[in-house]
């Protein structure tokens, strides 16, 4: 099997669900010029940067445990020293937003939708207000519409149903 850049690039997420791996992009999130999952093996690509030790477990943390993964290559869980409130969605695009993902939210939950100022992240406006479904999906009533550079965030109500 051919090598990917994307088993050693910063930008890649890995998603396991019990039957399949599948490497997400991260830079698809801001621009459509990257897919979401890319086809496998990728041999070239512009947004390519490659990873470091200090990029295990992107979130700042402490190691809580490890155990083996696949293939005996050691896996760890983090512990995050610090976590936001809310959830931030930037674009580098234009984009029509009907639905979004909160990871860990869990269903039942509320959650209110602002559009933000993109350099200081002040509230600027309510844009929605939606409850999460199942696998933390939100859908929203009337999609958003998001220019170029502009960012909202997603708070979901302290105490809601679900986790």
């Amino acid at each position: 099997m051919i090598p990917s850049l994307c088993d050693t690039c910063r930008n890649v997420r890995e998603v396991r669900t019990p039957r399949s791996r599948f490497l997400l992009c991260e830079l698809s999130l801001m621009t459509a010029a990257y897919p979401k999952y890319p086809p496998q093996p990728v041999v070239r690509c512009d947004g390519y940067r490659p990873r470091n030790d200090a990029d295990e477990g992107r979130v700042i943390g402490l190691q809580a445990d490890h155990g083996w993964g696949e293939m005996g290559k050691v896996r760890h869980k983090m512990l995050p020293l610090y976590e936001e409130p809310h959830f931030t969605f930037r674009f580098a695009d234009d984009r029509i937003i009907p639905r979004f993902h909160l990871e860990g939210v869990g269903a039942g939950r509320r959650v209110a939708v602002y559009k933000i100022d993109p350099d200081s992240g002040e509230r600027r406006a309510l844009l929605a207000t939606a409850g999460v479904g199942d696998g933390g999906w939100v859908d929203l009533q009337e999609p958003i519409t998001v220019r170029a550079g502009e960012a909202f965030i997603a708070v979901p109500e302290e105490g809601g149903g679900g986790t």
